[in-house]
């Protein structure tokens, strides 16, 4: 699968721009909903319980009683690639958070790996981009 990289350009006042004139492409959130029927509104939601770990599932739940941030690592990684509008950002994004998941200190982060798997969010894109790389 060929990847693209999003051209980004600066407008006069220093906010990041389109240099395609045009609609700009669905992101990544409006494509997963599309593909798996749920609302905006439940997309966080829907993509951790798809890609955490099945062990992890039933976990979550004593993970966040010892610590009610426990999973803000996943949901600001969902955030950040819900807003991605081409392949080249989505596999940047997974990038980082896998290395995030290296640096990580905590043991049921890291060992234990109550959290979601990269590898899951990365199987997503065959069924969420077609064979140039872009959003159906």
């Amino acid at each position: 699968m060929e990847s693209k990289i999003c051209r980004v350009g600066k407008s006069v006042d220093n906010t990041k721009t389109s240099e395609n004139v045009g609609p700009l492409p669905k992101t990544f959130k409006d494509a997963f909903c599309e593909a798996f029927r749920c609302s905006p509104a439940e997309y966080e939601q829907k993509i951790v319980q798809r890609c955490m770990y099945a062990h992890a599932r039933w976990l979550s739940k004593f993970a966040l009683w010892i610590d009610p941030d426990f999973f803000h690592e996943d949901f600001s990684f969902v955030h950040e690639l819900g807003t991605s509008r081409c392949l080249g950002t989505v596999r940047t994004e997974i990038n980082r958070f896998h290395g995030r998941n290296l640096r990580d200190k905590n043991r049921l982060r890291k060992i234990l790996r109550i959290r979601i798997s990269g590898n899951r969010v990365r199987e997503l894109i065959p069924i969420l981009f077609n064979k140039t790389g872009e959003f159906p």
